[in-house]
């Protein structure tokens, strides 16, 4: 759940983003802040609120040292909730 903090930052505009991010991380079965700044062209600290979020959600693991993060989310649990 988003705290009534975060809920200003979630606009329609940056949940386009996000999902546009979930879609990059379900087919890459990869995921990192670097990764997200060059795929959609956004700053450091958006690309991390970005994973933060992803993490919260229980799409993807903590974060491991050197190792990647694991990814919870399987291609048709991504199309079950953002169907188009």
């Amino acid at each position: 759940m988003i705290t009534t903090e975060n809920e200003e930052f979630w606009t329609a505009e940056r949940e386009e983003v996000y999902k546009a991010a979930l879609g990059l991380v379900v087919k890459g079965q990869k995921v990192s802040i670097s990764l997200l700044q060059r795929k959609l062209s956004i700053g450091y600290l958006y690309a991390g609120r970005l994973l933060e979020r992803m993490e919260k959600d229980g799409y993807i693991g903590p974060f491991e040292g050197s190792r990647d993060r694991k990814i919870f989310i399987t291609q048709a649990q991504y199309d079950e909730k953002y169907p188009d």
